[in-house]
């Protein structure tokens, strides 16, 4: 939210907006189908671990792009500027590719290793280096679906040295391997777009 406000938006130096107030925004067709899809997608395993992670981030994307956009960038917007963890998420999404130490992060936001560590942990629910492999794999992830990459280029976009152990922390994480996650999601792809001639 804060990158979008920063590139298509108001620069973050152009002061703070209004927040407007909440209210309650309309289950359109295009907003209820992809709440279907991710509700179908939690039948299965498979579909749990492949599917339901896609469809989760497509409904945060379709609920971002309503009305209650601004009071949400606003919030977003105090967070992160209250929130040293948060300038430190930052960096990280824009580092990914190069290796990144405890230690590198909490002398970034000026605090102690173990100062930052805990307070990582507070903000977060997870240990600085579980948050960064979980943030490098939901990133792997997202260029197996755009499908421009080998698996081997992948890993190394997301910062893994060695393919095998970024195939074996995949497959921890989302229950398939790479190759099978790509597989999986281009053949659903298909599907949809076999339905939508068919109708």
């Amino acid at each position: 939210m804060l990158e979008r406000r920063t590139t298509a938006f108001r620069s973050r130096q152009a002061g703070p907006q209004a927040v407007q107030q909440a209210c309650v925004s309309a289950l359109d067709s295009e907003l209820l189908g992809v709440v279907l899809r991710f509700l179908r997608a939690t039948k299965t395993g498979t579909d749990r671990r492949v599917l339901a992670p896609l469809y989760l981030q497509e409904l945060v994307y379709r609920v971002l792009q309503r009305e209650q956009y601004a009071r949400l960038l606003a919030l977003a917007a105090a967070e992160s500027a209250s929130n040293p963890v948060s300038a430190v998420l930052e960096y990280v999404r824009a580092h990914l590719s190069e290796p990144l130490t405890v230690a590198d992060m909490a002398d970034l936001v000026n605090l102690s290793p173990s100062a930052f560590a805990h307070l990582f942990r507070d903000v977060t629910g997870r240990s600085p280096y579980q948050f960064v492999k979980e943030m490098r794999l939901d990133r792997a992830r997202e260029l197996l679906v755009d499908g421009d990459f080998t698996v081997a280029r992948i890993s190394k976009e997301v910062g893994y040295a060695s393919v095998s152990h970024f195939i074996s922390e995949f497959r921890g994480r989302f229950g398939v391997t790479p190759r099978a996650y790509y597989d999986a999601h281009a053949l659903h792809r298909e599907l949809d777009t076999q339905r939508g001639v068919a109708t």
